[in-house]
């Protein structure tokens, strides 16, 4: 077995929220959006990055 999905129409708020308690030291949820940033973001002199969709290993989209 590979994952579990409990309700289709609920996977990505589910993968969100288990990704958060996973890494609460490093990640928090923005309220307004299904986004995952940094606990300490943002961070003087570092670059942003933005990723996200595809499959598979280093996905291309």
């Amino acid at each position: 077995m590979k994952k579990f999905i409990n309700h289709p129409e609920n996977l990505i708020e589910e993968m969100l929220e288990g990704f958060v308690n996973a890494h609460p030291d490093k990640v928090r949820r923005l309220e307004t959006e299904r986004v995952l940033v940094r606990k300490d973001a943002p961070v003087k002199g570092k670059v942003g990055i933005v990723t996200g969709g595809g499959s598979g290993h280093k996905p291309a989209f």
